[in-house]
């Protein structure tokens, strides 16, 4: 099943910071990518945000960025193969942050069955519910609450 504009935007937020989106910046986002921004720039956007810069000063460190997406998204650390292999992509420029986290993330999705294919649409999911929840209760996000939810 092809994932909607909303479900890769969600998918996202929980790469880059494991919470669930916000409404504002999950309807920003989708609307990018129903207007022809592809999922790639959009995710390199995120690396600029000052959310992500405070996260990962890497972007000071390659292998803890790697690490941190891959307990992000799947809830487990990357194995040594893996790690190695992306941070390496990341230091030469080969991949950029943005494209690492899609790249994982469209794995993952590709897979049937597995462990990190559920735990990734187990976050998509509760992410989407988080956002259509504080938009239809008309209460203010806040990132700690979005945070919480994605402890799944």
């Amino acid at each position: 099943m092809t994932p909607s504009n909303i479900d890769l935007i969600t998918e996202l937020y929980v790469g880059y910071y494991n919470r669930a989106p916000d409404p504002a910046g999950l309807r920003f986002w989708s609307k990018a990518l129903d207007e022809g921004l592809s999922l790639s720039a959009i995710a390199n956007e995120f690396a600029k945000s000052d959310e992500s810069q405070e996260l990962y000063p890497f972007l000071a460190g390659a292998r803890s960025f790697v690490v941190q997406v891959y307990n992000n998204v799947l809830n487990r650390d990357p194995d040594p193969a893996g790690l190695s292999f992306w941070t390496e992509q990341l230091l030469s420029g080969t991949v950029s942050p943005g494209n690492f986290i899609v790249t994982l993330e469209e794995s993952v999705r590709l897979q049937v069955e597995t462990d990190d294919a559920r735990t990734l649409a187990n976050k998509v999911t509760v992410g989407k519910r988080y956002a259509e929840r504080i938009l239809a209760a008309d209460v203010a996000f806040s990132e700690p609450s979005a945070h919480e939810t994605m402890r799944v």
